[in-house]
């Protein structure tokens, strides 16, 4: 229940309820407390959805209203990928259906926040970027919102860009959040699609979508550009486009080669599963990439046998040793990882492993 004062609502124990359209979270200036203020009616949306948008959310929907309990969805995966977009779907179809969305993001949460939350039934609570809104090191405090104790029938939707943003207590339980999709590069069926709506020509198509099969990371931000440009002037070819456009699809790019992995300890050399793994690893906000060992050769170059299947040494910014230019060094435990930022072609095994990302 809320009263309203001026443009905030607060909850009380009056007989107000919040109006189906988008609240936003705000804190009260001077003091530890929140307040809500609407934002707008609804979430803008293009014409049409591509891709498997519209099944997960009638899916999500369905399940909420099934189960009249309070339930999670996490969003995580690139940038310009559709996470956003999809929390908006859903969220504009509890509008529909007469519920209120809260709309969480850039704020400093405190303790007061978790309390004034918890108070809240019978809303979306949308945070776009969980892991900035709530670092961390934090979310363990946040985890009771999650469940069902209160009996709130919350609907959770979370964004989020890197899965080390996410606390590990809420990975894998579903009881906390129901339901992740990862968001990795667009269906080809999305392009083609796309595509044909916007009547590209086929010669063009059939270049970006040569293109589109060796890139390694495809979104609807690079594609939606990259037809917007190609019906501004036709007559220009994707080779030309992007030597100006700020879209890097070319398999050709900058990658992170592994040189040699050595175990201090014992004096041996590991080989791993890939040898070019992507470059992001080197952003010191990227999570620990695993590097799965697959022989194990002595001084003599002799193979160590038996080699444990899940062996793996992690590679990441918080445990590199040194860097002379493009040269690295990164240590695991006894383990040193060498290794080299160069022009090269990711190894599709790593392209797939240390993403991590899946399907529905």
């Amino acid at each position: 229940m809320f009263s309203r004062n001026y443009n905030m609502f607060l909850p009380n124990s009056g007989n107000d309820s919040l109006m189906p359209m988008v609240y936003q979270l705000v804190a009260i200036e001077g003091t530890d407390d929140w307040k809500l203020e609407p934002l707008y009616g609804r979430f803008p949306l293009p014409a049409k959805i591509y891709g498997k948008t519209p099944k997960y959310v009638r899916h999500i929907w369905k399940a909420y209203k099934r189960n009249e309990e309070t339930m999670s969805l996490l969003l995580i995966g690139l940038k310009g990928s559709g996470k956003t977009e999809t929390g908006s779907i859903l969220a504009n179809t509890a509008i529909d259906n007469g519920m209120a969305v809260i709309m969480i993001t850039d704020i400093k949460p405190n303790e007061k926040m978790a309390y004034f939350l918890n108070k809240l039934r019978n809303v979306v609570l949308f945070f776009d970027e969980f892991g900035k809104v709530i670092p961390v090191h934090m979310q363990d405090k946040y985890l009771t919102m999650f469940s069902d104790l209160n009996k709130s029938n919350k609907l959770f939707i979370l964004t989020e860009n890197y899965k080390h943003n996410i606390n590990q207590l809420l990975w894998n339980r579903p009881g906390r959040i129901r339901y992740k999709i990862h968001f990795t590069r667009v269906e080809k069926d999305t392009v083609m699609d796309y595509c044909k709506d916007k009547k590209v020509k086929k010669s063009f198509m059939d270049d970006l979508l040569k293109e589109y099969i060796k890139a390694p990371e495809f979104v609807m931000d690079h594609l939606i550009a990259i037809v917007d440009e190609h019906l501004i002037d036709t007559s220009i070819s994707l080779k030309e486009m992007l030597e100006y456009l700020n879209v890097e699809i070319s398999n050709d790019q900058d990658v992170l080669t592994i040189l040699k992995i050595e175990n201090t300890k014992t004096n041996t050399v590991l080989i791993p599963n890939v040898k070019n793994i992507s470059p992001a690893v080197l952003n010191k906000h990227y999570g620990p990439v695993p590097i799965v060992i697959i022989e194990e050769i002595d001084k003599d170059g002799n193979k160590i046998e038996p080699i444990k299947s899940n062996r793996s040494v992690d590679i990441n910014m918080r445990g590199v040793e040194s860097i002379n230019g493009d040269d690295y060094v990164f240590k695991d435990g006894d383990y040193l990882i060498h290794a080299i930022k160069e022009k090269g072609i990711l190894d599709k095994v790593a392209n797939n492993n240390n993403r991590g990302f899946g399907g529905f």
